[in-house]
């Protein structure tokens, strides 16, 4: 099970209720032996993208000055990624898909926000899974494996995310049944 769902999506079952997964879509970045990483691409903080820029010293700006910077996970929640549809430079970002990268380095934010009005997206902090945890979670229901969806990335409903990523591979919510995962 190790390679074939990274890059890819994981959709909580309505089961798993730990807070930092409830409801939640992960775009999984990396699944191997060592364990795997991603981030929850539907949870937004309070924090305005804007303002984690200010506050980093980066003279960008934002076209969208609503857009907050997404909860990617519980680990490292002080280190940002930056999802994006502007390809790779030299050294500054790695292609997840075809047309999404990922960026962390101030060299590839100062390119990307050259750009005017660059698809982006923040995550704070990540998802992470030690060795044979997530396949045991996965074996266990707490979570649904499916491709990525990349028409919704970058939506900025958030809310609805979750619902659309379960529609999107053919599943209607409301035939969840809640109960324990085991």
């Amino acid at each position: 099970m190790k390679d074939e769902i990274a890059p890819g999506f994981l959709i909580a079952v309505p089961q798993l209720l730990d807070r930092n997964f409830f409801r939640s879509v992960v775009f999984l970045i990396e699944h191997h032996e060592e364990g795997a990483f991603g981030v929850v691409i539907n949870r937004p903080s309070e924090v305005k993208v804007q303002e984690l820029l200010d506050n980093l010293g980066l003279k960008f700006s934002t076209t969208d000055a609503e857009a907050r910077v997404m909860i990617g996970g519980p680990v490292q929640p002080d280190r940002c990624l930056v999802f994006h549809t502007e390809g790779c430079g030299p050294g500054d970002s790695r292609a997840l898909t075809d047309s999404i990268f990922v960026s962390s380095t101030p060299n590839s934010l100062e390119r990307l926000y050259s750009r005017p009005n660059p698809h982006a997206v923040w995550f704070a902090g990540y998802s992470g899974w030690g060795p044979g945890q997530l396949e045991k979670e996965i074996g266990e229901g707490a979570w649904i494996p499916a491709s990525i969806d990349e028409s919704i990335i970058f939506d900025v409903d958030r809310n609805t995310l979750w619902d659309r990523a379960l529609r999107g591979i053919g599943i209607d919510p409301r035939f969840l049944v809640r109960g324990a995962v085991s």
